[in-house]
């Protein structure tokens, strides 16, 4: 049975075609014409969505740590520690 929702989600988030075809229990002959499905308007606005929340979610654990890391500099400033 095929999963497309996994074959989206792998492809978004770098696994090859095939092998976003594979992790979805696509059939070996489906899954060498599952380059297809990435013309699909749909399919492609899906992954792009995906990738797009990845971007921002990871843009926002940088800046995250950029902080937690300024926090600790000035923690050891402050304990005179350099």
């Amino acid at each position: 049975m095929r999963d497309k929702r996994k074959f989206v989600e792998g492809v978004a988030t770098g696994l090859s075609v095939q092998q976003a075809a594979k992790q979805a229990a696509f059939s070996a002959s489906y899954a060498r014409k599952a380059s297809r499905l990435l013309k699909n308007p749909s399919v492609r606005q899906t992954i792009e969505a995906i990738q797009g929340e990845a971007r921002t979610v990871a843009a926002y654990s940088l800046l995250e740590a950029v902080r937690e890391l300024d926090k600790a500099i000035a923690f050891g400033y402050a304990k005179g520690t350099r």
